[in-house]
């Protein structure tokens, strides 16, 4: 037999008030700050990430691992974010978590 969740959230809308099981709808946010940098070579610059649920309302809490597309233009430390200009180009650093995936990525260009 299949649950249909219709009925609860029609019930809801309709009295007002009530709580669904979940507690708010699924929607996974990111904050990142930056979302992009430019830098020298050598400068550094480390970003913030938050995983956010509830429509951005509820922080989440999750373990993240960052990743440089290509190490030779910017490098990162993975357990803490801090990206190193290595050479001009542009490449993408991504912070992912464990439980919460990918959802943005920092664009970082080094002149």
């Amino acid at each position: 037999m299949t649950k249909h969740l219709l009925g609860p959230l029609l019930l809801c809308g309709v009295l007002g008030g009530c709580t669904l099981p979940t507690g708010c709808p699924d929607d996974l946010r990111q904050r990142l700050d930056p979302q992009s940098a430019t830098l020298a070579v050598g400068q550094e610059v480390r970003p913030t990430v938050v995983f956010l649920g509830c429509a951005g309302r509820t922080p989440l809490d999750d373990e993240v691992t960052w990743s440089s597309a290509d190490p030779a233009v910017a490098s990162v430390e993975p357990a803490t974010g801090r990206i190193t200009g290595r050479s001009p180009g542009t490449t993408v650093v991504t912070p992912r978590g464990a439980r919460n995936g990918v959802v943005q990525h920092v664009t970082v260009t080094v002149q």
